[in-house]
């Protein structure tokens, strides 16, 4: 996700379309923002979800507190390797709270 600048920005385009953008006006995978931010808050995210999917690879970890449980960062490191691990952030940046459409 947008780990760089977490602050979006929604508006509503000449079609009625909802662009997400980030602080310098670049658009954002608004479908990404959605699924990132479904699997990835933990008072929103089931951690079996989150699970499968970095098992498929369909998200990143970024974080070793992304990985909730034990049996989760086993898995992660009989995969990946402790090389991989030993250089994950121990704490994931935070979601910064979207902007509302204005």
């Amino acid at each position: 996700m947008m780990k760089d600048d977490p602050f979006v920005t929604l508006r509503v385009a000449d079609r009625g379309w909802v662009v997400a953008e980030d602080r310098n006006g670049v658009p954002v995978d608004l479908t990404k923002l959605v699924q990132d931010t479904l699997l990835l808050d933990k008072s929103i995210g089931d951690p079996e979800s989150v699970a499968a999917a970095v098992r498929e690879g369909s998200i990143i970890v970024g974080a070793k507190d992304e990985l909730t449980t034990t049996q989760q960062k086993v898995e992660f490191i009989r995969k990946y390797g402790e090389a991989v691990w030993a250089r994950l952030l121990i704490t994931s940046l935070s979601l910064s709270p979207v902007a509302p459409i204005a």
